[in-house]
């Protein structure tokens, strides 16, 4: 799978959600005049579904501004799903926030640890009166030790 580029995944995940329609009506048609022969078919159609909402919920885990799939945009045009279409971009939009703050939290975090190996890089070097180093220090924000 390719994904180098934006387009290249929004068209795997159109291609993927194709499928799913596809195999959703052949199940249905199946099963109006099912035998006991194809269930085999039946479970093997079930699990390739299965595999295939899993690499959609991963390709919107991974790619999290990923824009709207031909589907979904068809149902929206059409006013089918429409409380499902809401629902979907109000998850978008969590989604990337919760993306921007767990960036965050880990250069929080990694601002930290580097500011404890620098003090303690310090008080090894020498015992005279140890300077602690903070968070603005590290990440380089000039004048906010003066403001308090």
């Amino acid at each position: 799978m390719d994904f180098s580029s934006e387009h290249k995944v929004l068209d795997l995940k159109n291609k993927v959600e194709a499928s799913m329609i596809i195999w959703k009506r052949k199940m249905t048609q199946k099963e109006s005049r099912s035998s006991w022969g194809s269930s085999a078919k039946m479970e093997r159609r079930e699990l390739f579904e299965e595999r295939a909402e899993t690499i959609l919920l991963l390709l919107k885990q991974r790619f999290p501004g990923l824009p709207q799939s031909s589907l979904e945009m068809s149902k929206i045009e059409s006013n089918k799903d429409v409380g499902h279409a809401v629902l979907e971009s109000y998850s978008r939009v969590l989604e990337s926030l919760a993306n921007t703050v767990m960036n965050r939290i880990e250069d929080v975090l990694y601002a930290d640890e580097v500011a404890q190996n620098s003090s303690e890089s310090n008080d090894e070097e020498s015992d005279q009166t140890s300077t602690s180093t903070t968070i603005s220090d590290v990440m380089g924000w000039k004048g906010a030790q003066g403001e308090t």
